[in-house]
């Protein structure tokens, strides 16, 4: 609660955690915080492909970042390509955020 708080008071319009569902929103930028792992990817690729679906329907356009925490990784990015997502779509948009040792209060 207190990160989505933080984003929040940074822009983040909406924030929401990651699922099989469908993503509903009008936010023209979206942004996967995610561990590197298969299920993660895969719930993705079905959010990305309903939205490219409404797209040619007429409707919304996204923008698509995944930031794997704390790195990249080469099977993740591989399940990307080969699910038709990667090229065009976030070929570009692929980064990995370090995070390090968080110190807690005692």
């Amino acid at each position: 609660v207190e990160g989505a708080n933080t984003l929040k008071s940074h822009g983040v319009k909406d924030f929401k955690e990651l699922n099989w569902g469908d993503l509903v929103t009008d936010c023209p930028t979206i942004v996967y915080l995610v561990r590197p792992n298969p299920k993660s990817c895969k719930q993705i690729i079905s959010q990305i492909k309903d939205h490219k679906r409404r797209l040619e329907e007429g409707r919304f356009s996204h923008t698509y970042y995944v930031y794997f925490v704390p790195s990249r990784s080469y099977m993740c990015e591989q399940i990307l390509k080969d699910s038709g997502v990667y090229y065009g779509i976030l070929e570009n948009n692929i980064r990995e955020f370090h995070l390090g040792l968080i110190p807690f209060d005692t």
